[in-house]
């Protein structure tokens, strides 16, 4: 479509002066015969045609020239679109960590705004709604508007998060705004990770996909990341060992040489990595904690080539990756029972035993506590619940016990009561499905053993006691077979399970199919119950921290919370539930304990993905503005007025050729 910025439609009556001149010059003439040039004109009759043909052309020529000065005076321009004029237009931008990586001298974000700017005003004026695929999700209105106050609001106050975003949510919510008419700006850095999962081809028909990447081809340039400190065991204890591990990846087209140095509570120690390009390295070093508490732990690149990084890496904030680990003096143990620890021959006292008997710090809670307990747990502690009153667990409870495994906690569930059988952790099998109660009490003798596992930690106290195995009977017990997925370390006699553990996540729930009670079994009276729980801390240690610090935009409830610049956080921070969100990376403090927050280890790879370069309506910022604006026809008209006058000048014979002098004929003709 073509459009006049500056109208001067009036003086195209200009164009026919040359013809009106032309007309009014011409004068009446009466043809008179004249023989002696007769034979001349019979000659040059056909070049006189000619003539005369010039003559007209030169006269269009002049015309045309004269139109043509006068359209590049009213500016024309060329306003082209990529859909239907009116359409409504959604326009969202990536948000992610990623945003903040630096592109020629400013941030991919900075280009991302003004690229948005651009688009919002060069689509005037189409109804448009901005969202800001942030954590929350922004919007500029509730749906598409012809007037741009509120995007230029928006684009003003937005800023990149530290956390993955919520592009894939904001796409979403993109689709139904616009309901199967329109167009969908989506404005990322075009990393691997930006629109990971996002299949472009199954949108609605009647939408169409621009996928504008603002930087240009520079992704990835030389950029470092620790993307991972990983620890084992999770938790430690004073005096042992600690294995951290820190992984730095490099994202760059060269060899990196890169300095490494990695801090637990004070002790640092530093390595030199020479890490391929598009691949990670490891530093690991066992560090052996003095003291006990939350110890923080921090790997840093500090140095590359032997010299400070200084500004060449893409995205310095994933240089640090801060981290947290518990340590304790003892490994502490938190028995959850309703059963009198005062009843001889109940079921507390023989597990009070066998935990002080391994030396292990033992709370005794009710039942009642385990979710308030550990609705927020850290997996630092082990668990026991044995002897729960009847009636049914609560959700909340198991939930609670589901926390505490996917932290690395350790929960040993003892089947002796209804409630106990009936505890169940939320979406997960346990290792073993416990039956009704069965009575053996009136025969001679009670179900024995019969497959035994030795070679586990959790039964490596029990390794050449097999006499002592041979005596262990129970005369109530239920039947539980085995899920799949699970380890059955004691089994009876008959199939079911003893003692049997699987993985959940980095945890261990372990459970015991036996009633430690004195007129059940003969655990308590023999020595397997200690041997078994005093290594319940060695099945704890088979686990890895596989990252000391948790995601930006995590999620933790708590009733006081302090951001890693020590500012309490009000009101505004935290949900109607009480949780506060963690939205950028450092050391936090929820409820007096310190928690770490990092950028995802996603957001570092900074290098496009074929996938996405391959997508429909991939262009650049520069390409989709340009495809967008008006494009100016004026000098086009300018060249054509001098294409036209050059051709005028041809047509009438060119330029005046100069004359030469009458005398210098005749003294050229002089013999």
């Amino acid at each position: 479509m073509i459009a006049w910025l500056a109208p001067v439609g009036g003086l195209a009556v200009l164009a026919g002066v040359p013809l009106a001149i032309h007309l009014l010059s011409r004068q009446s003439r009466r043809e008179r015969p004249f023989p002696a040039l007769a034979l001349l004109f019979r000659a040059s009759g056909g070049r006189a045609r000619i003539s005369a043909l010039r003559e007209r052309l030169a006269m269009m020529a002049r015309i045309l020239a004269l139109i043509a000065l006068l359209l590049a005076a009213s500016a024309p321009v060329l306003r082209t679109t990529w859909s239907t004029p009116g359409a409504p237009v959604v326009v969202v931008i990536d948000a992610s960590a990623s945003m903040r990586q630096r592109v020629n001298a400013a941030s991919a974000w900075t280009a991302a705004i003004g690229t948005a700017g651009r688009l919002a005003d060069e689509l005037a004026p189409r109804p448009l709604q901005l969202l800001v695929a942030g954590v929350p999700l922004r919007r500029s209105a509730p749906k598409p508007e012809s007037d741009r106050g509120s995007v230029r609001a928006l684009l003003a106050d937005a800023q990149p998060g530290w956390g993955a975003g919520s592009l894939e949510t904001a796409i979403a919510a993109a689709i139904t705004t616009l309901n199967n008419r329109g167009d969908l700006y989506v404005i990322t850095d075009g990393s691997r990770n930006a629109l990971a999962g996002v299949d472009a081809t199954a949108l609605p028909s009647g939408i169409a996909w621009h996928q504008i990447s603002v930087c240009d081809g520079s992704l990835g340039n030389a950029n470092y990341a620790v993307r991972a400190i990983a620890v084992e065991p999770g938790s430690g204890r004073v005096g042992q060992p600690l294995n951290v591990r820190a992984e730095v990846a490099n994202f760059s087209n060269t060899t990196a040489e890169l300095t490494v140095r990695l801090d637990l509570g004070g002790d640092a120690r530093e390595q030199h990595l020479s890490i391929a390009p598009g691949s990670s390295a490891s530093f690991a070093r066992a560090f052996t904690p003095t003291v006990a508490g939350r110890l923080d732990l921090d790997a840093a690149i500090v140095a590359r080539d032997g010299s400070a990084l200084g500004t060449s890496d893409a995205l310095p904030e994933d240089d640090r990756r801060c981290g947290t680990v518990t340590v304790v003096a003892g490994e502490p143990l938190r028995l959850y029972t309703d059963a009198d620890q005062r009843d001889q021959v109940g079921v507390a006292r023989p597990l009070l035993a066998a935990a002080r008997a391994a030396g292990l710090l033992v709370t005794v809670r009710p039942g009642s506590s385990i979710a308030g307990d550990l609705r927020d747990s850290d997996g630092s502690m082990l668990v026991i619940t044995a002897g729960l009153a009847g009636g049914s667990p609560t959700t909340e409870t198991g939930t609670a016990l589901l926390e505490h495994l996917r932290h690395g906690g350790v929960w040993m569930q003892v089947t002796a009561s209804d409630a106990d059988a009936r505890l169940t952790a939320a979406g997960i099998d346990p290792p073993a499905k416990p039956g009704a109660l069965v009575d053996l009490s009136s025969k001679p003798r009670g179900l024995l053993l019969g497959a035994r596992k030795l070679d586990h930690p959790l039964t490596a106290g029990l390794l050449g006691r097999e006499p002592l195995l041979a005596r262990l009977e129970a005369w109530r017990y239920r039947p539980a077979p085995p899920q799949p997925g699970s380890t059955v370390l004691l089994g009876w006699a008959d199939g079911s399970a003893a003692l049997a553990l699987r993985p959940i996540g980095p945890g261990w729930w372990v459970q015991l199919g036996i009633s430690p009670a004195d007129g059940d079994t003969s655990l308590a009276a023999l020595e397997v119950l200690p041997l078994v729980i005093a290594h319940l801390s060695d099945v704890g240690g088979l686990r890895r921290l596989a990252d000391a610090a948790v995601p930006c935009d995590s999620v933790r409830r708590a009733i006081t919370a302090r951001d890693p610049s020590g500012k309490t956080l009000g009101t505004s921070s935290e949900t109607a539930d009480g949780s506060v969100r963690l939205d950028h990376p450092g050391r936090w403090m929820l409820d007096g304990a310190a928690v770490a927050v990092a950028i995802p280890a996603g957001e570092s790879d900074l290098r496009p993905m074929a996938e996405v370069l391959a997508t429909p309506g991939e262009h650049s910022a520069a390409a989709a503005l340009a495809g967008l604006g008006d494009r100016p026809l004026w000098p086009w008209c300018l060249v054509a007025v001098a294409v036209l006058l050059a051709s005028e000048l041809l047509l009438v014979g060119g330029l005046p050729q100069r004359i030469k002098p009458a005398a210098s004929l005749r003294n050229s003709s002089a013999p």
